[in-house]
């Protein structure tokens, strides 16, 4: 089990730690005994197909659902027995947009500005500094029913940051966005994550390994590993191929040999009568340039 699991990071301050967390339904068992350490400053994915348990899981950190057994620490404090400590430090952007087609964007800030005991005298200028960082200031006074997905997905993720909350809980955030909308998500994700815990789930490779400082990969309920997107390549994929197409003076056991040397942890994956491929490992990976 080690060998997929790396070693937690030492100097950051744990902010959520889950053990032994599972919820049962009545048909099935959505999550099974999750054990995982979420770090303030970092961006921690939940990265596993549609049905995973990705939700649930999210849903149990926010209080959304009782879990059922384990344990549920927030900054230190049980969640469980203690839920309304936890909601208090938490934002959550939904899978799919909650928005009042009728208020515009400064209007539903406002409102979750109040919702989470922001100070009267401070709703403005943390309202107008949330858009700003949003890039949604010239969108102040537009209905969320004329915003456009990208626009609608920044909002979302506004209310769940409004009152600088810390601890962000994002459920697939970037769900049904153009890839042009989910970069700007992203890139708005990176510039904020030095300072806040983020939690965010996908289905979508590339994300996680975009976003990721640590990965966590679900399966059927479980964590099954977790580490650095260059850990996990490490543990399932085998590095890159060459594919060498042979002439008709091509000398296999020189070629082969001259991979070795300069290659080492390299292996020989096939050898037809036109071509010849090797497997090169990750650790030989930032050899290929001079290669």
């Amino acid at each position: 089990r080690k060998k997929y699991f790396e070693a937690e990071p030492k100097k950051l301050r744990v902010g959520i730690q889950a053990k032994g967390l599972r919820k049962e339904f009545s048909v099935k068992v959505a999550v099974k005994d999750v054990t995982l350490n979420v770090y303030h400053g970092q961006i921690t994915v939940l990265l596993g197909h549609n049905g995973a348990g990705k939700t649930t899981f999210a849903s149990m950190l926010t209080g959304l659902y009782q879990p059922t057994s384990g344990e549920l620490k927030v900054d230190g404090t049980d969640a469980i027995k203690n839920p309304e400590f936890s909601r208090r430090r938490m934002g959550l952007c939904p899978q799919f947009d909650v928005l009042y087609d009728e208020l515009t964007c400064e209007e539903h800030l406002r409102l979750f500005a109040v919702v989470k005991n922001c100070p009267p005298k401070r709703v403005s200028m943390e309202v107008s500094h949330v858009l700003e960082q949003l890039g949604l200031t010239f969108k102040r006074r537009v209905l969320s029913k004329d915003l456009s997905g990208g626009m609608k997905r920044r909002l979302s993720l506004g209310m769940a940051m409004i009152n600088n909350t810390k601890i962000l809980i994002l459920d697939e955030p970037t769900s049904g966005l153009d890839p042009e909308a989910r970069r700007g998500v992203w890139d708005f994700l990176l510039s904020i994550r030095k300072d806040r815990l983020i939690m965010l789930s996908t289905h979508w490779m590339e994300e996680a390994d975009v976003l990721g400082d640590r990965i966590a990969i679900m399966s059927r309920g479980r964590v099954v590993c977790c580490g650095s997107s260059i850990f996990l390549k490490r543990v399932y994929a085998g590095g890159y191929h060459l594919r060498i197409a042979k002439s008709e003076k091509f000398d296999s056991k020189y070629f082969q040999q001259f991979v070795r040397d300069n290659l080492p942890e390299s292996k020989l994956e096939n050898e037809t009568g036109n071509e010849i491929k090797f497997t090169i490992a990750p650790e030989d990976t930032n050899k290929l340039p001079d290669f």
